[in-house]
């Protein structure tokens, strides 16, 4: 199993973690940029950062026989096969019209704790 959590180090700051195989690191810009955060909070949103930085984007031109794959645009509703990838196991459909990091940032809620296996 994987875990991905906010957890608070020995010295009172918060890193965004992921534990894999009973073994914990801070995952995202908290593996690299930063020395920790005051709050939960804050590591949430510092790794809700990195995932919206680092999303990849597919923009699928629609194709009305393959209505099976479409979903509505998170910000406008309209039909489509869009989507932004922001880990291996979110992705949010926006048109292309919202396919770009500042919807993400409207769409992409805190992480909080996980757990996946895959």
């Amino acid at each position: 199993m994987q875990y991905r959590e906010a957890l608070q180090r020995k010295d009172g700051k918060w890193d965004y973690t992921v534990t894999w195989d009973k073994v914990t690191r801070p995952a995202g810009y908290c593996a690299t940029k930063c020395s920790g955060h005051e709050t939960k909070e804050e590591a949430e949103e510092c790794y809700r950062i990195y995932m919206i930085d680092n999303a990849s984007y597919r923009n699928v031109p629609f194709d009305e026989d393959r209505r099976d794959q479409h979903h509505k645009c998170e910000i406008c509703g309209i039909w489509t096969m869009c989507r932004a990838q922001v880990d291996p196991i979110e992705e949010h459909f926006l048109c292309p019209e919202h396919l770009n990091k500042e919807s993400l940032l409207k769409v992409v809620p805190a992480p909080g704790c996980s757990a996946s296996s895959w």
